[in-house]
């Protein structure tokens, strides 16, 4: 029922009387009186032989009272009851308050599944982007160990001692006292990566007299790089890679021997460095992670400055002539499912495009000696 019916209800009136009976005599109904003739002469009882009944009083209460509840009922019905109900719009009727179809529902519950969606992948994109420079950072802070490594080992490459009546002695150099002193000379004594013709390392190079030597990687196996300087004998702090000192050489003086490669074995990808030769009875340390690789080339200079590379230590004519290296190590990073990255050079100069899902980064450093071999 619609909610203008219930208005119309509750304005209902009847006005007037009805008689029932016989007729009066005389063939014409009695008429009325007007409403001034009604005032005037006040309530009267209708004659016995007629029955009235009172609509005003009656039926008319009767309607409003439906009415009232009605309209009531409709309002409680549309939620406009109450003290704080919003006022009637649209020519006092209330305004219809209606909920959400099917298709409403579905178009709102897609827009809201767009949008979670969007929110999700935006933070899986960021929590890659921040894997992704915590993992280039890393890279680069462990390239930055090895290279300090490497290099402050290069840096001290074929240094001697120099003695004045004891070779083991040394100098002091604050407190020199030259009258008590025959003669100042360098310790020339052997201070080589090795004994001569070591099998661990080469069956036909002079080892002892050799303060750098190095040795290919099998295929793409990483190189291995031998350094070797004089312990210091006047007291200052002894400096090597292990900080451990190594046995001297028949005749020869003590000495600090570094050997640099790669523990490839079982996944381990670790930059490693040795006081010996000999990997099994003296284990390495290692020194730097995420390390795949090391290549390590040779250059030459001469009196004209002329600089010969070579790529391969087997290729060095002479290794007394070597005036620098250059370290090439390849990092790589944890898994991040980075996307297929561009090709590079690797350290075998060849094209390498790496699909694994990880940081690949080559680092390169050139270190020149500062003693003469």
């Amino acid at each position: 029922m619609q909610r203008d019916s219930f208005s119309r209800i509750g304005s209902l009136s009847l006005w007037g009387r009805v008689r029932v009976g016989a007729a009066p005599t005389g063939g014409c109904a009695p008429t009325l009186p007007s409403p001034t003739e009604a005032v005037a002469k006040g309530p009267s009882r209708p004659p016995a032989s007629t029955f009235v009944i009172p609509a005003q009083a009656g039926i008319q209460r009767a309607l409003d009272v439906a009415g009232r509840w009605m309209r009531r009922l409709d309002s409680r019905l549309r939620g406009n009851d109450g003290p704080f109900a919003p006022p009637p719009r649209g020519g006092g009727k209330f305004s219809r308050q209606r909920g959400l179809s099917l298709i409403e529902f579905m178009v709102g519950l897609t827009i809201g599944l767009l949008v979670i969606l969007a929110a999700v992948a935006s933070l899986i994109i960021l929590r890659g982007s921040s894997r992704t420079m915590t993992d280039s950072t890393a890279l680069e802070q462990q390239a930055t160990l090895a290279m300090l490594q490497i290099g402050q080992q290069l840096r001290q490459t074929g240094a001697h001692n120099f003695w004045c009546n004891n070779p083991d002695a040394g100098i002091d150099g604050k407190n020199l006292n030259t009258s008590a002193c025959d003669a100042v000379q360098f310790d020339d004594r052997p201070i080589g990566v090795s004994a001569d013709f070591d099998p661990l390392v080469s069956t036909t190079a002079a080892l002892s007299t050799l303060p750098i030597f190095g040795r290919d990687g099998a295929g793409t196996d990483p190189d291995t790089l031998y350094i070797s300087y004089a312990q210091s004998n006047d007291g200052s702090p002894f400096i090597g890679c292990t900080g451990v000192a190594t046995a001297a050489l028949p005749n020869g003086a003590v000495r600090a021997l570094s050997v640099f490669t790669v523990d490839t074995t079982n996944n381990r990808n670790t930059l490693t460095c040795g006081n010996s030769t000999n990997s099994t009875t003296s284990p390495p340390v290692p020194i730097a992670a995420n390390v795949i690789n090391m290549r390590v080339k040779y250059l030459s200079v001469d009196d004209n400055d002329n600089v010969t590379y070579y790529k391969r230590a087997a290729n060095v004519p002479n290794w007394t002539t070597i005036n620098g290296v250059q370290i090439c190590l390849e990092l790589v990073g944890d898994s991040t499912q980075e996307a297929r990255q561009p090709t590079f050079k690797d350290c075998l100069d060849k094209d390498k495009a790496p699909d694994d899902g990880r940081i690949h980064r080559i680092i390169r450093n050139t270190f020149y000696l500062h003693n003469s071999l």
